[in-house]
């Protein structure tokens, strides 16, 4: 898989690196930014205070990129790009800044256009079969455990050839504090579905109201379906458009103690890079006032199949579509791509 994917300008860069050593003489690695970007617009309502308390909770990554000669170039349109994993730590970020040992189980790139007209958010199949710097190709979601927080970004810029501005990983714990938070948040659930994690638990087709332990398992869940991640993704999705929704509610908007605790519960179960704090959400916040729901879109990678690659199970990456992706990327036209169809799999594990 590795030998099909396309040189990249990192590719260029490490040769060009390797040419400058010889020549001299030898050559020298998160669930809720969506959260916390629509809690922005509270901290600007509600001030100084809640924005003092959501930079103090935060747990802050100095240094989560490789070195910038290897990096994909920055946008020249004003373009912000914001990767979010979240992990199965399961409460235990607080106790390592760089997340070694952890799997990103949800991966999210957050394209957010240079006109601040839309924004639109890939989700990355974990399984998705690529190349780890140091480590050949394997399952992106191993970059991780493998390197931490800065091969996680690392492995990610290279798959899609963009420069990720800012970062936040989130762990589980974040997702059920939250929703009790804020009360619960509203899903419409197109198939009916159980899942047993100590006790068996039965989420019906329509509408849900998910909090706590039970939007974890929401989340979480994808052995109860065909499609397997895949249907995990799109569940993903549901969650985060209805926990915006419920955030930008009167009902949460309005209610600074509510606010405050949401900002606190956000930011104890995230690692962010340092430019990732209230003051960059709040002028987020208020450039992305005006846009609508019909504005933000979501799509997963696409891939051309998935099954076993020795003794994994793999997501094998739609390279065509991809150096599409790669190039709307650059040219800010993400806005105009349509994801094809997804290829059926009934062989998820």
């Amino acid at each position: 898989m590795a030998g099909n994917l396309p040189i990249t300008r990192r590719d260029i860069a490490r040769k060009r690196s390797r040419q400058r050593v010889q020549k001299i003489a030898t050559r020298v690695a998160l669930y809720f930014v969506s959260a916390a970007l629509v809690v922005g617009v509270g901290l600007a309502s509600y001030g100084a205070y809640i924005a003092a308390e959501f930079d103090a909770s935060l747990n802050v990554i100095d240094d989560p990129f490789v070195e910038p000669t290897l990096r994909p170039e920055p946008t020249d349109f004003g373009a912000l790009n914001l990767l979010l994993m979240g992990t199965d730590t399961r409460g235990s970020l607080g106790t390592n800044l760089n997340a070694t040992g952890s799997r990103s189980d949800t991966i999210l790139f957050i394209h957010i256009a240079g006109d601040r007209k839309s924004v639109q958010v890939i989700s990355i199949p974990r399984d998705s079969w690529v190349p780890i710097d140091g480590y050949g190709t394997g399952k992106i979601n191993w970059a991780l455990s493998y390197g931490g927080v800065k091969l996680a970004v690392d492995t990610i810029e290279e798959l899609l050839d963009a420069r990720v501005d800012h970062v936040a990983l989130i762990d589980f714990a974040g997702v059920k504090t939250a929703t009790t938070v804020i009360g619960g948040v509203p899903v419409d659930n197109p198939v009916s579905f159980d899942v047993f994690d100590g006790r068996l638990e039965h989420f019906p087709k329509g509408p849900l109201v998910l909090e706590g332990a039970r939007a974890l398992m929401f989340v979480r869940e994808r052995h109860a379906f065909a499609e397997g991640d895949v249907s995990r993704i799109e569940n993903q999705q549901r969650f985060i458009r209805g926990f915006i929704e419920k955030v930008l509610s009167i009902d949460v908007l309005a209610n600074p103690e509510k606010l405050t605790t949401l900002s606190r519960s956000i930011g104890k179960s995230m690692l962010v890079d340092k430019g990732l704090n209230s003051g960059f959400i709040v002028t987020l916040g208020a450039e992305l006032a005006g846009i609508s729901g019909d504005s933000v879109k979501f799509f997963t990678l696409p891939f051309t199949g998935a099954g076993m690659l020795g003794t994994q199970f793999v997501v094998h990456v739609d390279m065509p579509n991809l150096r599409q992706i790669r190039k709307n990327l650059r040219n800010d036209t993400l806005a105009t791509y349509t994801q094809p169809p997804l290829p059926p799999t009934s062989d998820w594990p």
